[in-house]
């Protein structure tokens, strides 16, 4: 059977993830390095955004993409009891011991690698000078990924944002992240769906109707403010929707 929670599961472990934070420098990676430049930085800052268009190799998605279609028939990811994006599915792949990076790696390459690729990015934020023009204090890593699905016509994920810090300070519930990232892996085409909505916003408000559109396609890279950017996920009109998510505290 496979298992329904809104908790974070670990594919390893089959526990309740934990956050668990570490430097960024231990997760340096020359991938972040070369594609995150400091114009998409200054982007981040003034917009709360910022879109990294074929940041990744096609074949490296693909791969991707067939680890978790095996994953998914093989019941390992779980059904979210989230009323916000109900219809999901999604498994969390822990990379942050020795031992649980060599289990996946040997298990899925692909996806750990990627993992590990965005796991660079809060360092080469930092090289550049950080996200925030005033910093709250050194960006943390949580060496965890999540992967998730939304099935064809049958899951979006509601105007939300990732964090709502400081209202909420509990950092099991997303109060701690800071950044937002999120690599796609489909092979998108226009009238597929499952786009990004990035919602404009006045007085802290989002407008529900005034958005940007952002194509969920193969090799893409998204990274937003966790605290600032409201956004949402459209329904997935052709093939089930895929994604990566790393949050950086």
């Amino acid at each position: 059977l496979r298992p329904a929670s809104a908790a974070p599961l670990s594919l390893t472990t089959r526990s309740v993830l934990l956050p668990s934070f570490q430097e960024p420098a231990s997760w340096q990676h020359a991938w972040a390095d070369e594609v995150l430049t400091s114009e998409h930085l200054q982007q981040l800052r003034t917009e709360g955004f910022c879109i990294l268009e074929s940041a990744f190799e096609a074949d490296l998605a693909l791969k991707c993409l067939k680890e978790c279609d095996d994953l998914d028939k093989a019941s390992q990811t779980t059904v979210t009891t989230n009323r916000c994006n109900r219809g999901s599915r999604s498994t969390w792949l822990d990379f942050g011991n020795p031992q649980s990076r060599d289990i996946l790696q040997n298990q899925l390459p692909a996806l750990t690698d990627l993992s590990l690729m965005l796991a660079g990015l809060p360092a080469r934020v930092d090289a550049l000078g950080g996200h925030e023009v005033t910093e709250t204090g050194p960006l943390r890593v949580h060496p965890a990924s999540m992967i998730a699905v939304y099935p064809e016509q049958a899951a979006t994920y509601s105007l939300h944002k990732d964090s709502y810090a400081p209202v909420d300070n509990d950092p099991a519930t997303g109060a701690s992240r800071r950044l937002t990232a999120l690599a796609y892996l489909n092979d998108w085409r226009p009238g597929n769906g499952g786009e990004l909505r990035i919602h404009e916003a006045s007085n802290t408000q989002p407008d529900p109707r005034r958005f940007r559109a952002v194509a969920p396609a193969a090799g893409s890279v998204v990274i937003f403010d966790s605290r600032t950017v409201w956004h949402a996920v459209a329904p997935s009109l052709s093939g089930d929707r895929w994604a990566m998510t790393l949050w950086i505290h």
